[in-house]
């Protein structure tokens, strides 16, 4: 059982790389269910980031929904599935300190179940106990070194440490594992800018896009770089791109801006005062 790819919400990054300042997004464009090491379909998965946040939001008291407890079983491998389903839901409920418990619970019962550590790693970066996240992502991963989200979510926490090359290796073992995964590849885009390699983050970029041509953070992040090293007409053409898909990000509105203002500034220095 494995829960689906999920990503923290809390990863958006400002940099400075040579025109402004350049937000740099890396959040979950589309999760995508996977399967357990035996290939068994989960039987119960993480809801997709966007969702948790929306409930979360919504229920953030506790109060809405009351997670029931499973029954009891005297099999630990069965109570630690309890407890972790018991979890997930109250993960979806938004009830987060109440979810890690549970995760607790079922790790407890069955330390070798790495999705629970997984869930675990999550629910404590939901509640911004971020030491506390890279222990678990780290404990899933002893057990199941080619869990490709949790070196996915383990690199992102790790950007928000500013360990930028730990971040960047956790990408790439993300994508050893999971070629296919628009996320990761975005996210080692966002690692290689943020140590001024722009010019290698660009293809990153480029091929998250084409991986997942819906993928606004990757676009913004392409249109960014691009605007970054003066690339202006290849920034307009993304922005433009990406406010037909989403008209409504106000960023990429703010920097179609900005690169409009900029071409306008090159024009006019090309054909001198009149």
């Amino acid at each position: 059982m494995r829960p689906s790819e999920v990503h923290i919400k809390t990863c958006v990054q400002t940099l400075w790389l040579g025109v402004g300042a350049v937000v740099l997004w890396g959040c979950n464009p589309s999760p995508t269910a996977s399967n357990s090491p035996s290939n068994s379909p989960a039987p119960g998965t993480l809801p997709p980031a966007a969702q948790i946040q929306s409930n979360v939001s919504n229920n953030a008291s506790g109060t809405d929904k009351v997670v029931e407890p499973a029954p009891t079983s005297a099999d630990p491998a069965e109570a630690s599935l309890a407890r972790h389903h018991e979890g997930l839901r109250a993960l979806e409920a938004g009830q987060l300190d109440l979810a890690a418990e549970k995760f607790q619970q079922a790790i407890a019962a069955n330390p070798e179940n790495e999705d629970s550590h997984f869930s675990l790693g999550f629910t404590y970066s939901r509640l911004k106990r971020i030491e506390d996240a890279v222990k678990s992502y780290e404990r899933c991963l002893e057990l199941v070194p080619t869990y490709a989200e949790a070196h996915n979510n383990l690199g992102n926490l790790l950007l928000l440490q500013r360990k930028f090359q730990e971040a960047e290796a956790r990408f790439h073992l993300a994508l050893t594992n999971q070629p296919e995964s628009s996320s990761a590849m975005n996210n080692l885009g966002r690692a290689v800018a943020m140590q001024s390699r722009v010019n290698d983050a660009i293809p990153l970029f480029r091929k998250a896009v084409q991986a997942n041509p819906d993928y606004s953070e990757a676009r913004f992040n392409l249109a960014n770089a691009y605007l970054s090293i003066a690339r202006f007409e290849e920034a307009k053409a993304e922005l433009e791109v990406l406010l037909e898909k989403k008209p409504e990000m106000p960023q990429a509105r703010e920097a179609l801006a900005k690169v409009k203002n900029l071409l306008a500034r090159e024009a006019n220095k090309k054909t001198g005062p009149r």
